[in-house]
């Protein structure tokens, strides 16, 4: 459960006892409940974020949505993965209980595995990762497969790259 001291539920966003209200001067809408003798508030999307597990589905939308991203199956005895080019930026492997996205280098790796934002991709490069399903956000899941996408869309002979729509690289 998404949580914040009583003090912050009790800020002026709207009638008491209200499920959804704006904050102050409009916005991001803001959900409010009691759980026992806890209030909590959250912005919708945090409160998503945490509840929805993510799944392969979820997964595939993110990846799906990328200029030039094709589905490798594992119908030839490989792994699930997309791609672009010729070049794998995401991959399920066989358990599907999450996704093996890259990072800019070991140290990014190492730093999102320390905090807990992911865990060691077996059988990977140091400078990959893996994000599991139950990793709570979607914006998150979404970053790191966006990241992933940018690195290795940027590898890519700049033959390949041209033949590819615009996308805008935050990578």
């Amino acid at each position: 459960m998404v949580r914040s001291v009583v003090a912050a539920a009790q800020q002026p966003f709207g009638q008491a006892n209200t499920p959804f209200c704006a904050p102050p001067g409009g916005g991001i809408g803001l959900l409010r409940g009691r759980n026992g003798d806890d209030d909590w508030i959250a912005d919708f999307d945090t409160l998503i974020s945490y509840r929805h597990a993510m799944t392969v589905d979820d997964a595939n939308r993110i990846c799906a949505a990328l200029p030039g991203a094709w589905y490798h199956s594992n119908a030839d005895g490989g792994l699930e993965a997309w791609k672009v080019g010729d070049k794998m930026f995401a991959c399920y492997g066989h358990a599907l209980d999450g996704v093996s996205v890259k990072t800019a280098d070991p140290d990014s790796a190492q730093f999102l595995i320390e905090i807990g934002a992911a865990i060691k991709a077996k059988y990977f490069h140091r400078s990959w990762v893996r994000i599991p399903f139950d990793h709570p956000g979607a914006d998150a899941l979404a970053d790191r497969i966006h990241t992933s996408y940018g690195l290795i869309r940027k590898s890519l002979p700049k033959k390949a790259q041209a033949d590819l729509a615009a996308w805008q690289d935050d990578t």
